[in-house]
């Protein structure tokens, strides 16, 4: 079972670095072995920074005059970066113990973090927002090197994106040997180990991208797509999520801007949060949310 283990991090190492796809279970360990890679990825360092210098350029040359609405994207990235790191903290605090009730508390934090909120964005990022961000910018920019830095930008997001993916995969698959108290503790130690790095790494991910975006898309969205669209593609974002599963993602929005201490963005979401919605979020919290992430209260 060490084996294994040992075996399962050093070939996640690897699909992390390289970008390969990998399905988390042990049996990568062989097909990884034959596989070759290109490690520079789809989009080298130098790409990238001359992607963003030009969209940099586009975007001083055009003033943004109107503003960007889509903002729960924005705080359901956070949401995933706050929660992230309290999984960190979590898994690294039961570095210390090993009972088979904590075991099995951390996988369901793992299954809320990974299972429940970034199943929710990435959805809608990989069928609604990516897609949706892609075809405004065909549409709108006509110049050929201010479009491809835009689809390089793009292309540098679906990766981090699927890199995430691939991370959350493997902190589920980590986590049930955390929790099966028939592995010896030297083991379930290490799966702790691996589970707090693995967040780590999450979080920094999600920093990463909303960095990115929060510079580049947020404003260029803002000055090209038409704000009557934008609250209608909200609209649509709500009704893919669901219902439930809106309530619960919202107040983890509201916690993640709320430990921001920034007035600015707190203010935004009470302009933007119809009053409702926003009167029922201690009730949701209470009732929905502090049930769904267990021991993720305590931290």
């Amino acid at each position: 079972m060490r084996g294994s283990l040992v075996c399962l991090l050093i070939h996640l190492a690897a699909a992390v670095s390289w970008g390969l796809p990998w399905s988390g279970d042990a049996t990568s360990c062989v097909r990884f072995e034959e596989a070759t890679v290109d490690a520079d990825g789809p989009n080298t360092e130098n790409d990238l920074a001359s992607a963003e210098a030009k969209i940099a350029d586009f975007l001083e040359a055009t003033p943004t005059n109107g503003k960007f609405h889509v903002q729960g994207w924005r705080w359901h990235t956070m949401s995933l970066v706050r929660e992230a790191d309290r999984l960190n903290k979590l898994a690294t605090k039961l570095l210390e113990k090993s009972s088979s009730d904590e075991a099995h508390s951390l996988e369901k934090e793992v299954d809320y973090v990974v299972g429940f909120n970034m199943k929710g964005l990435h959805k809608i990022e990989r069928d609604l927002f990516f897609p949706w961000v892609r075809k405004k910018m065909e549409l709108s920019i006509k110049n050929p090197d201010f479009a491809k830095a835009f689809s390089t930008v793009m292309d540098q997001l679906e990766g981090d994106r699927q890199t995430m993916e691939t991370l959350g995969m493997s902190l589920a698959e980590i986590t049930r040997m955390a929790a099966d108290s028939d592995n010896p503790s030297n083991v379930r130690m290490d799966a702790y180990d691996a589970v707090a790095s693995m967040s780590a790494t999450l979080a920094k991910y999600g920093r990463a991208m909303l960095e990115r975006e929060d510079k580049f898309l947020v404003p260029a969205v803002a000055n090209i797509v038409p704000e009557s669209e934008q609250k209608s593609f909200n609209n649509k974002v709500i009704r893919n999520l669901g219902v439930f599963d809106s309530r619960v993602h919202l107040v983890g929005m509201h916690e993640a801007v709320w430990q921001l201490d920034k007035e600015s963005e707190r203010k935004l979401f009470d302009e933007t949060i119809p009053s409702i919605p926003r009167k029922m979020i201690p009730r949701w919290k209470r009732l929905l949310y502090e049930p769904a992430i267990g021991k993720l209260n305590d931290l």
